[in-house]
């Protein structure tokens, strides 16, 4: 059964991993998924309680940090509050229907329309939404981190 177990969250592991840059899979709560399944089929005794505990707080800073990241870009690029919100809106919106690529397109266009409402000129509406594109690009490589620290612990526990 040990075997199985393992076996089964590695392969979680990977979906998840392959998930950080595939839209649609949600890549770092796969990888959650994973370890957590390990651990339930093995009796909590290999991937103990402080691990999972780490992994699930890892989990939940990416996701949040997914959602808010493109809007602290935006801001720091030196965007309105409005835009900061409408970039966080249009994301939302966006992984609802697209998945990853949405949190892109929609993030970007939150922060476009967001901005060129406030100022009703076109270049730092753009501005914005290069914001809104660095700050998806800031979350695939927070992600990815996220991801190689979870199956770093999940090889170096369980194998």
């Amino acid at each position: 059964m040990e075997d199985f177990a393992a076996v089964l969250g590695l392969l979680l592991m990977i979906l998840g991993f392959v998930g950080v840059y595939v839209p649609l899979l949600p890549g770092v709560p796969i990888m959650l998924i994973g370890a957590w399944t390990y651990s339930a089929l093995t009796g909590w005794d290999v991937l103990t309680w402080p691990w999972l505990l780490f992994m699930t707080v890892l989990t939940v800073g990416s996701f949040a940090f997914d959602f808010l990241a493109a809007a602290w870009v935006t801001r720091t690029l030196g965007a309105s509050r409005r835009t900061g919100c409408t970039t966080i809106l249009g994301t939302l919106i966006g992984v609802l229907f697209l998945g990853a690529w949405g949190a892109l397109v929609g993030g970007m266009g939150g922060a476009v329309l967001g901005e060129y409402s406030v100022t009703h000129k076109l270049r730092p509406a753009l501005k914005s939404g290069s914001g809104a594109f660095l700050g998806f690009l800031l979350v695939i490589l927070v992600d990815t981190a996220a991801a190689i620290v979870m199956l770093a612990i999940y090889l170096a526990v369980v194998a």
